[in-house]
C-alpha cells in the first residue's frame, strides 16, 4: 500500500529525531530512524497492525499508532487505500 507523509508528520519526525539526538546521542537517533523505516514498511503491508488511538467519527477516520521505541509513537490513518503518516509523538519530552 502507498504511504504518504503529511507535512505535520515530517516536522514531527524531525522534532523527535532532534530531541533524541540532543538527549541521547547519534546511535539513539539512528536507531529511531531505522525503527521508523521498519514501522513504515510494516504498516504498508498490514495497515491494521497499529493500536487505535482515536476514531474521528466526523470524518469517519480511524487513527492508529505504532510504537517506534519505548516512548515514541507514529500516528497514521488509512484513506482510499493510502496510508497517511499523520504525526510523531515523543512522550518523554517536556514541552
Amino acid at each position: 500500500m502507498k504511504v504518504i507523509w503529511t507535512p505535520k508528520a515530517v516536522a514531527g519526525w524531525q522534532e523527535v529525531a532532534d530531541y533524541i539526538l540532543d538527549a541521547f546521542g547519534v546511535d539513539a537517533m539512528l536507531d529511531f530512524e531505522t525503527r521508523t523505516y521498519e514501522a513504515e514498511k510494516d504498516i504498508a503491508l498490514m495497515p491494521n497492525i497499529g493500536t487505535i488511538e482515536w476514531n474521528d467519527t466526523r470524518d469517519n477516520v480511524v487513527y492508529r499508532y505504532v510504537t517506534i521505541n519505548r516512548r515514541s509513537k507514529m500516528l497514521y490513518f488509512e484513506e482510499d487505500n493510502v496510508i497517511y503518516i499523520a504525526d510523531f509523538w515523543d512522550v518523554r519530552k517536556n514541552k
